[in-house]
């Protein structure tokens, strides 16, 4: 590897992974509450998030509180897009700053969505231009959603104090309905009435808080990843743990019922450790395409040919996660096809991987995924290697990396 690189590869404290203790909350459970509290100060929130998407829209949404007009979001998707249907109710012009790369991504179909209901969103240099009239007395939006669920959801999460009935009609396909399903869920539990009519979610008027206090739960996706070192490298323990709100990624648990693979989670918490490995497995990510990068990766160090398919959204994330994903396996030396909806993994137990460069792109799940070719043995030289801020930012700690970098 180049020495000139050096400063960049991981290097862990211990090749045996043990964790016992906390993780953060689930960034997606906690924006979504911190939505609804901006229109409610009286609900009371209990969580534990330091993860840079969350730590953004706190301060997005005191800044509004406090009746500035420019506000920074950084590089999260449901950070920008819950927050830009806030703005939408209410009257202003404001102006709102992003990562380059996220201001690139397809945002279309909720800028339409946005103007219809009387907002209109505009690209200046760094950033776009928000005109806001609130929303206007209509009784229903089209938000198309075969290219992201969070459309509608960033509209739904801020359909309270409505005086009229209001309709969100979703189109003929709806991309990660699991992710809507959450924000459903959310909602419910605060007390909104929601009645969903085929592809329409039907709300109805006056809709109000009826909570005092709600509490978030651990990150599901954060919990997968660390299943996955535990299960190639030793243990993990984490408490508290449960599955309230139904996040998508929990999906995992099935899958490790699928393969034989045994953990445990009652109301002490969740514990797994190093077991035998699956074999050939092959597995619908429709629901949980979050999954994807560490799960190929993970896959990788288990026998057998493995097909992970149905998330041909995976281009339009934080990367290109099946490009990006080959990349990062071929480096490792693993042989990978790609397909239009995920990708063919050549499975190995036991697999020595190879020393490789990497650059994330930006992307926290594809640092996730690299670091456990380091874990395996690779010098793995890693760019950007702070991404992981943005969901989980103990990552680093909690595998024992010597060189953090921060």
């Amino acid at each position: 590897m180049d020495q000139a690189l050096s400063a960049n590869t991981l290097r862990f404290k211990s090749d045996q992974f043990k964790y016992h203790g906390e993780i953060d909350d689930s960034k997606s459970i906690v924006n979504r509450l911190l939505i609804v509290q901006s229109h409610y100060k009286n609900l009371k929130l209990n969580f534990a998030s330091e993860a840079e998407d969350v730590l953004y829209l706190q301060q997005a949404l005191r800044d509004l509180e406090q009746g500035l007009y420019e506000f920074e979001l950084g590089s999260g998707g449901t950070t920008f897009r819950f927050f830009l249907a806030r703005l939408s109710r209410q009257p202003g012009r404001y102006i709102v700053r992003a990562h380059p790369k996220l201001l690139s991504r397809p945002q279309r179909d909720l800028y339409q969505a946005l103007e219809h209901l009387g907002t209109l969103v505009t690209f200046i240099p760094n950033g776009l231009s928000v005109n806001s009239l609130g929303w206007k007395e209509t009784p229903s939006v089209n938000v198309k959603s075969d290219l992201s669920s969070q459309f509608a959801s960033s509209i739904l999460a801020n359909c309270w104090n409505l005086d009229h009935p209001f309709t969100i009609d979703l189109g003929k396909t709806v991309v990660s309905s699991s992710f809507l399903d959450l924000t459903q869920s959310v909602c419910q539990r605060l007390g909104m009435k929601i009645d969903v009519d085929g592809t329409c979610l039907k709300i109805e008027a006056n809709q109000r808080v009826k909570v005092k206090k709600l509490e978030a739960e651990v990150d599901a996706s954060s919990l997968f990843t660390l299943s996955c070192f535990a299960l190639l490298f030793g243990e993990l323990k984490i408490k508290p743990c449960s599955n309230r709100f139904g996040q998508p990624d929990f999906q995992f648990l099935n899958f490790f019922k699928d393969w034989g693979i045994s953990y445990k989670l009652d109301s002490k918490g969740f514990s797994i450790s190093k077991q035998e490995l699956p074999k050939f497995v092959e597995v619908n990510l429709k629901d949980c395409p979050d999954l994807f990068p560490v799960l190929a990766a993970f896959l990788s160090f288990c026998p057998g040919l493995h097909k992970l398919h149905g998330a041909p959204h995976l281009v339009n994330k934080e990367s290109n996660r099946i490009a990006k994903t080959q990349e990062l396996l071929t480096s490792a030396g693993v042989q990978a096809t790609p397909l239009a909806d995920g990708m063919i993994i050549e499975g190995q137990e036991g697999r020595v991987p190879k020393n490789f460069s990497f650059n994330p792109a930006n992307d926290h799940r594809m640092a996730f995924a690299a670091a456990i070719f380091g874990f395996a043995g690779s010098e793995v030289d890693l760019e950007d290697r702070y991404v992981v801020k943005k969901s989980f930012p103990q990552f680093w700690d909690i595998l024992g990396l010597e060189n953090d970098g921060y």
